[in-house]
């Protein structure tokens, strides 16, 4: 096997060898590569991504059923009879029905009467429909009374099975008198009846609303 002498001794003995003994060849040292120097950097946490948020559908508010308003039965007037001051006589006279002892007072829906010595008032409903009533019997004898202290000098009476004011109506007897009388010669069922007297400050419409039985 070879022994390899090294370099760096062999040129020291070459050296002095050649008469230069002062003279040294530096040993040089060869410095080691310089070690990369390495730079930590913090790792970066990825950021979450957000799961999606299920979107809600409103559920619709059901609409409340309408209920159908029931209309109402008319409920008779209970009136007991009694009596009843006159009226002044630059004003319509009131009138009251008696039947199937009850008492029934009537709303007056026109009249041309004679309010001063110069002045005269005139009156028409366009919907001569009471809201009072009372029940009758088919055929009694009604009797009607107005609060003035004379009797009229002429008096008419129909009915109509409609409350319109252009309704048919059907003429029925009444005597002239105070109190007056009508038969309850009506159809069954609700009428309404009309009831006029003549007097001397001049004529008022009466108007009756009967359930006849």
């Amino acid at each position: 096997m070879r022994r390899f002498v090294p370099l760096v001794v062999v040129l020291g003995f070459v050296a002095i060898a050649c008469g230069k003994e002062s003279s040294i060849v530096p040993i040089v040292s060869v410095p080691p590569s310089p070690t990369a120097e390495v730079t930590y950097q913090p790792s970066t946490t990825p950021t979450p991504i957000p799961t999606p948020t299920a979107l809600v559908t409103a559920t619709p508010t059901a609409k409340p059923t309408a209920v159908p308003t029931a209309v109402p039965t008319p409920t008779p007037a209970t009136h007991t009879p009694t009596t009843h001051a006159d009226t002044p006589t630059n004003e319509p006279p009131d009138a009251y029905l008696r039947g199937n002892g009850l008492e029934l007072k009537g709303q007056a829906t026109s009249f041309n009467w004679q309010t001063s010595p110069s002045k005269r008032t005139t009156y028409t409903d366009q919907t001569p429909d009471p809201t009072d009533s009372i029940n009758v019997t088919k055929g009694e004898v009604l009797k009607i009374s107005f609060t003035r202290s004379d009797s009229p000098h002429d008096a008419g009476a129909r009915y109509r099975t409609d409350p319109s004011l252009g309704a048919k109506t059907t003429a029925v007897p009444i005597d002239k008198a105070n109190p007056a009388t009508i038969q309850a010669n009506f159809p069954s069922g609700t009428v309404w009846v009309d009831v006029f007297t003549y007097w001397p400050q001049g004529d008022v419409e009466h108007t009756f609303k009967l359930h006849v039985g």
